[in-house]
């Protein structure tokens, strides 16, 4: 495997286009070996290899809290809970919504 700075010196040499058959052939061996990958654009993402046990955040304002072990399994079940409490409860409005508007049609039905 190279070592970065000799990829990144290959690299530089070839976006100035004054790279050699040997910055051509490192930066094949890194591409092959998973020592490169390519993020393009604003605010662009990309993964390479594993990303086991990664946090990955993207945008602005995050707040990232790692738990672990049984600690995590805790916070998973109360967020899984949470959220099931959250979608039943716009289950029920939706439904009283709907009766309310019901029994309204009914009481204007001619």
């Amino acid at each position: 495997m190279l070592i970065a700075d000799e990829l990144r010196a290959a690299l530089e040499r070839l976006a100035a286009g004054s790279g050699t058959d040997a910055d051509w052939q490192a930066l094949q061996r890194a591409l092959l070996a998973g020592q490169i990958t390519l993020a393009t654009g604003d605010r662009a993402l990309a993964l390479s290899g594993g990303a086991t046990d990664s946090v990955i955040t993207t945008g602005d304002g995050n707040v990232v809290v790692i738990f672990k072990g049984c600690d995590a399994d805790a916070i998973q079940q109360i967020i899984r809970k949470e959220l099931e409490d959250i979608a039943a409860e716009e289950h029920s409005r939706a439904l009283r919504d709907y009766f309310r508007a019901l029994r309204d049609f009914c009481a204007n039905f001619p």
